[in-house]
């Protein structure tokens, strides 16, 4: 792929996320305002248990796609691993969904909430759904379909508030509700098995156990990474989840609920990490830094203003999104609006494209460690807000360690592996506007 091509492909599929992200975000809106408290939570509750057992143990399968796929010399190689893939994904997805169905009493136990065995059918199907969509991203990027991804992912989406607004119409229950949700889920999940037999002239059973062998050996690890970015994002709501009520846990998993900001330095990140891997391919390291330095400053102008202006505006922010019925959840919304500020940018970018990857899986599990530790500790401290701070300080944690190794390993000193100057002077800025329009908002009717 030539590098105009690289880079329009990186913006239509930024703009794709960010459109796909934002009727997302609609339809918890809507599922906020048209459901109860205790439904919502129970929903929370339900992707919680099948988040964490998908992240765990689909293995890193969707990263392998590009991959064998660029290795495969012939139309019949690629069209065998095709098979392949879907073939032992459809197979693990139906051993997730009999796991999800086999804790889910431990779950129920947990969260306290006789109402999650009502939706075993869901426990059961949802993660083959979950599994196998979570291809077609990858898999439309080898065929360079990128028109085609946008409209399967924005059909995706818009299909999914318009259930929400014809269950409510229609004066329908929670649980007709997450039937329909599988249903649409169902329909969308075999459009991608025809996607892939599209390409593939025909998907068929194989099983090659050398493939299958070379396919977990290269998946396996980039999956265990993966898992543990999703165990750090869902320690939070684990802990909330059990200490607390359905009800207090559906005001949070919203809070915690992210707002589509960091896509911006997601655009910029896939723009830049295949012009920073030439540089270091060619032994640049200073040339890499620098053009990676030059972006953060971007993006950090774009993410310290809607962090801090989030942070200052939770409560109407959080009116506006969720409705009042979430205001007790405003302070928490504030405090995750903090971690904006700090992935202004993807700090992996030189360790991974110099192939230090290592230290990449090493912070994620760091930060996880100390998420959880502090979890525990902050809560006894600051109750019902504690664990979003400790994510806070995790995540600013797992930014300097990778900071720290990128400078070890660029021989920069740390001092200029980062514009600290340029980024001193935007968050002063941004915290003396945060300060004014805090006064402001005090002062001012409108904001009351």
């Amino acid at each position: 792929m030539q590098k105009g091509s690289l880079r329009k492909s990186a913006v239509v599929l930024t703009s794709s996320k960010i459109v796909t992200y934002t009727i997302s975000l609609v339809t918890t809106m809507l599922l906020s305002r048209f459901r109860t408290l205790s439904e919502f939570g129970t929903y929370s509750q339900i992707l919680i248990v099948v988040n964490l057992m998908v992240s765990i143990f689909m293995l890193g399968l969707p990263f392998s796609l590009n991959y064998f796929m660029a290795r495969a010399g012939t139309e019949e190689e690629k069209n065998k691993f095709l098979s392949l893939y879907y073939t032992v994904n459809t197979a693990l997805s139906i051993v997730v969904g009999l796991i999800v169905v086999a804790i889910m009493p431990l779950a129920e136990a947990y969260f306290d909430n006789r109402l999650l065995s009502a939706f075993l059918y869901f426990g059961a199907v949802y993660p083959w759904t979950r599994i196998i969509t979570s291809s077609v991203e990858n898999l439309l990027i080898i065929f360079n379909k990128s028109n085609l991804l946008i409209a399967y992912q924005v059909a995706h989406s818009v299909a999914l508030v318009l259930l929400v607004l014809v269950v409510q119409l229609l004066g329908w229950t929670f649980s007709d509700y997450m039937v329909l949700f599988l249903l649409v889920e169902i329909v969308f999940t075999i459009i991608v098995y025809y996607i892939a037999s599209q390409r593939a002239g025909r998907l068929r059973l194989v099983l090659d156990k050398r493939m299958i062998y070379e396919l977990f050996k290269f998946a396996v690890p980039l999956g265990l990474a993966t898992a543990v970015g999703t165990l750090k994002a869902e320690t939070d709501k684990l802990l909330i989840g059990y200490l607390y009520t359905v009800e207090e846990l559906a005001l949070y998993a919203n809070a915690a609920r992210e707002i589509p900001i960091t896509l911006i330095s997601a655009s910029l990140t896939a723009v830049l990490l295949p012009q920073i891997a030439r540089l270091v391919k060619h032994n640049d390291m200073a040339g890499a830094v620098r053009l990676w330095k030059d972006t953060i400053v971007l993006s950090l102008l774009i993410n310290s203003f809607f962090g801090f202006g989030l942070f200052v505006f939770s409560a109407e922010a959080v009116d506006f999104l969720y409705s009042d019925r979430y205001f007790k959840g405003a302070q928490v919304f504030g405090v995750y609006s903090l971690t904006y500020i700090i992935r202004c940018t993807y700090y992996g970018m030189i360790l991974n494209s110099s192939g230090n990857t290592k230290y990449i899986l090493k912070s994620s599990v760091y930060s996880l460690v100390l998420n959880a530790l502090l979890d525990v500790l902050f809560h006894s401290f600051f109750g019902f807000i504690g664990p979003a701070v400790a994510t806070v300080v995790a995540t600013a944690f797992g930014a300097w360690y990778l900071l720290y190794n990128t400078s070890k390993i660029s021989r920069v000193p740390f001092g200029d592996i980062f514009p600290w100057k340029n980024s001193g002077v935007i968050l002063l800025v941004n915290v003396c506007l945060g300060i004014l329009f805090y006064l402001v908002r005090g002062t001012t009717p409108v904001f009351k």
